[in-house]
């Protein structure tokens, strides 16, 4: 499991850095040297908007990592988070059987997809923990522990209410006298999970960042990861749950495990609803499946013994150097985009007064190299501020052909579009109208710039 993780982050390393990763880094950036954000001031749309930053001290714990390691480190911290998840109950287990790698291996076909570092990176192993303390008997130490992870958790992501709901859910799935005996202890440690939710420098105020979140139903219209799941786009996710649900029939786990197999349908439920929730259902997995999977194979069947552990240092450190191999080579990549050189250049553009329109993944990665572009971008991925008006004009940038859709460009002097297959119909027209000049800046994408402006170039 540790080599396939390995491997994993090794040859996919650059794709821990996505959109996200470069929001979170950009705003840990602001808020280890301005302080808490309140407004948007960074780019246009919402801009003035107050915006509750609730996930502030994980932008800040992966800047620091950022600032400490660079890429490297980002890759490194978040492979070891995810091998706490998934690898952790394996490990755990202690026993040299293939039964719990198989089910680490299961729960990562469906967790790998969501490998790039952002903030939900450490709430995933603050879930982890609680499914921990949980299984443990109700006491002082345990609650202390709870309520502890549930403050820190509320204020690295917004999942953090699941600590509470969890806490109730192991109350209502025990056994009649362990559900009298501390109905009073548990509820009482689920209400204070709750409480501590609003624990935070913004108070109260973090549930308008729940409302613009779980309660906008835009985002699943136009935001991928918040799209109900489909086949086509995670077909592990069905395949796993597909697994899942032979494993817990054939070992009966709800009458030996109802708190594991209720939480585990809760999961695939809300896998289903949205996309960015089946995490959570493989973490479960990782956490349970063992034991059902026990329960439901004859002894003899996936039994493989392992006489000896002493290759396991060697196989650790292996998957340890191919994760740093790749981050290295990441890094390298990163450094040979040419990016800083053609954020200079719309930078410069933007100084002059110039309105630049930069592409999504980009465009906090371009406020952390030049301030000058702060104010001047159209949009970041603080969707939960959007209204139905800004998601339709971004659907019109990117597919409407019509001649009001392609005004909709005239608004901008210079556009850097990094992903311009996207905009393929509409990158044609702007070329044929002859008001545009097209300029390659490989491996970044194109830049264009409008005919009435003075020249832009990349590189001198």
């Amino acid at each position: 499991m540790l080599l396939v993780l390995g491997l994993t982050f090794g040859l996919r390393a650059d794709g821990v850095i996505t959109a996200d990763t470069w929001f979170n880094l950009r705003f840990g950036q602001r808020i280890v040297r301005e302080g808490l954000p309140r407004v948007n001031d960074d780019v246009l749309v919402s801009l003035g908007a107050r915006w509750v930053d609730l996930q502030w001290l994980g932008h800040a714990a992966w800047y620091l990592v950022w600032a400490a390691g660079g890429l490297i480190g980002v890759v490194l911290v978040r492979a070891a988070l995810m091998a706490y998840v998934l690898a952790g109950p394996c490990l755990a287990d202690r026993r040299k059987s293939l039964r719990p790698a198989l089910v680490a291996l299961l729960a990562g076909i469906v967790a790998m997809p969501f490998c790039a570092a952002r903030a939900q990176s450490f709430a995933e192993c603050f879930f982890a923990l609680s499914l921990v303390l949980i299984e443990r008997r109700p006491s002082r130490g345990r609650s202390l522990a709870l309520v502890l992870l549930a403050l820190v958790w509320a204020n690295v992501h917004g999942s953090a209410p699941l600590a509470a709901v969890m806490v109730g859910w192991r109350w209502l799935s025990s056994d009649s006298d362990d559900r009298k005996k501390h109905a009073a202890s548990e509820l009482s440690l689920a209400v204070l999970c709750a409480l501590v939710l609003v624990v935070t420098p913004y108070g109260a105020s973090v549930f308008s960042h729940y409302r613009g979140t779980l309660g906008n139903p835009l985002l699943r219209t136009f935001v991928v990861e918040w799209a109900a799941a489909s086949l086509r786009e995670t077909p592990g996710f069905f395949a796993v749950g597909a697994i899942a649900a032979v494993i817990v029939v054939r070992a009966k786990a709800w009458r030996t495990d109802p708190f594991g197999v209720g939480a585990l349908c809760a999961f695939v439920l809300l896998g289903l609803w949205s996309v960015r929730h089946q995490v959570w259902f493989a973490i479960v997995f990782a956490r349970y499946g063992i034991q059902w999977l026990d329960a439901a194979l004859p002894e003899q069947e996936l039994a493989f013994r392992v006489r000896s552990s002493r290759w396991a240092r060697p196989v650790a450190l292996s998957a340890a150097l191919i994760a740093l191999a790749g981050s290295v080579w990441a890094r390298g990549k990163l450094a040979r985009d040419g990016f800083a050189t053609t954020v200079a250049v719309v930078g410069d553009a933007a100084a002059r007064g110039e309105r630049v329109y930069i592409d999504l993944a980009q465009a906090d990665r371009a406020l952390m190299v030049d301030p000058r572009l702060r104010g001047k971008l159209p949009y970041d991925i603080r969707f939960e501020l959007w209204v139905r008006r800004d998601f339709d004009l971004q659907g019109a940038l990117e597919k409407d052909r019509s001649a009001r859709g392609l005004a909709r460009w005239e608004r901008w002097d210079v556009v850097w579009l990094e992903r311009p297959e996207e905009y393929g119909p509409v990158l044609r027209e702007l070329t044929r109208s002859g008001r545009w000049a097209v300029r390659d800046v490989a491996p970044l994408g194109k830049i264009l710039r409008r005919a009435a402006r003075p020249r832009v170039g990349v590189g001198g």
